[in-house]
């Protein structure tokens, strides 16, 4: 599953300024709408790895009409991990007695900036009961 967050897009002066209706504290800005989309994908991958550090949920993207921006593809497997882990009630400690990892390894596998090898991921998405599915279209 991609998940794709709705950006609101706003011309102001010469820029196009983006927010995220579903994470209020994510904005960015780009002098035309292609630059400001292209912006909005860091913008993006950047607030939600801060809800991941800080413990905090990461919200579903809500369905809404217009243009979104997707997390790349390795982001959004990690933020499935964490929300798995969270409705689950596992903690890193307890993902890293699942895997048998140590401790940085389980940080690293939750830091969506961080590039995993994806087979890590998927095992420790199994440690949830979760797999990763792939589509190319």
């Amino acid at each position: 599953m991609v998940l794709s967050y709705p950006v609101k897009l706003t011309a102001e002066g010469d820029h196009v300024l983006v927010d995220f209706p579903d994470l209020p504290e994510a904005h960015t800005w780009g002098e035309d709408r292609d630059e400001a989309l292209a912006r909005a994908v860091d913008a993006l991958t950047t607030i939600v790895g801060a809800c991941m550090r800080d413990g905090q949920p990461v919200p579903r993207p809500s369905r809404r009409r217009g243009p979104t921006v997707p997390l790349p593809p390795l982001a959004g497997a990690k933020v499935e991990l964490y929300n798995a882990m969270v409705e689950q009630g596992v903690n890193r400690a307890e993902l890293g007695r699942r895997l048998n990892w140590e401790r940085p390894r389980v940080d690293r596998a939750l830091d969506v900036l961080h590039i995993s090898r994806i087979d890590e991921i998927e095992h420790a998405l199994a440690a949830v009961g979760k797999r990763i599915e792939l589509r190319v279209v």
